[in-house]
Parts: C-alpha cells; structure tokens; sequence
C-alpha cells in the first residue's frame, strides 16, 4: 500500500487504530468490535467535515451503517479488518475481559449467522483487541505525520 493521494474508508480505520488512545500511547488496544464500530461511525458522523481540511475524502469510499440492535452497524468494517489482517496490519488478539451486553448480542448475531435460537456459553465469548501489526504501524506512522495537528487531534 503505497502513500494515498486521497484518504479512504480503510485509511481512516487504520489512522484510528494509530491515534494516541486513553493513555496517550500510539496504537492502544481497541478493545471490543462494538467499540471500535462505534468510533467509526462517531468519527464520520461528528468529525469528518472538520477533518478534510484539504485532504480529500471521498464520500462514496466511507463506511455505509445500518440501524442495529446496540447502535450503528457497517459489515464493511469488518471486511476490512479481514483485509488488513490478511495483508499483515492489524493484529487481533481475544481479551480475558467481559465484553459488554452490545458485543455480546452482536457476536452471538455473528456466530449463529444471525441465528440466536442456539444457546452460547459465556466462555465463548470472543471480546477482541485490535491493534497495528509492526508492518501497519509503521506504514499508518507515515500517514498520521501528513496530517495537520488538528487532524491529527481528531482522530
């Protein structure tokens, strides 16, 4: 993946995964799919516009959310992490920790193929942490130092 002209659905995902989280360290965990679907669409929903500033953002390249039981939902999201992790750039580890009642209503979802008639024990709950590889740091390092310190603040 070379150096982008226009940033891209799949950029603004690994930007977020860079950005300085809760403790200000670059490439924190996010931890939970339910949190991470959340940032997205938090930050294309409240943040985008002030964002572009002169980067290009196409808007037809964004994530397309639906309505869902816990809040907003995109399968593209997680295309993209299968993309990313197929490519060596995100890094998914499952979490010791109890996910909350939005992640677990959605695996459930998930793993049943949207069926929830079967009963799932709570040991297999696979509450995710999502990171950059070395590979994606390094490569999402040189895209965050293009953007504008503003920019950079909104991520």
């Amino acid at each position: 993946m070379g150096s982008p002209t226009r940033l891209t659905r799949k950029h603004l995902l690994l930007l977020l995964l860079y950005s300085p989280g809760k403790t200000g360290q670059v490439n924190e965990a996010i931890v939970g799919r339910t949190r991470l679907v959340k940032y997205l669409f938090l930050f294309q929903e409240e943040q985008l516009s002030s964002f572009r500033g002169g980067l290009p953002v196409s808007v037809d390249q964004l994530y397309n959310f639906e309505s869902y039981f816990y809040g907003p939902f995109s399968r593209e999201i997680y295309d993209d992490i299968e993309f990313f992790l197929l490519q060596g750039f995100v890094h998914v580890s499952a979490t010791e920790e109890q996910p909350d009642d939005a992640s677990w209503s959605e695996w459930l979802l998930w793993k049943e193929g949207w069926d929830t008639s079967r009963d799932v024990e709570e040991d297999e709950i696979p509450d995710q942490h999502f990171t950059l590889s070395e590979k994606g740091r390094l490569w999402t390092e040189i895209l965050y130092k293009k953007l504008g310190a503003n920019q950079q603040h909104q991520i």
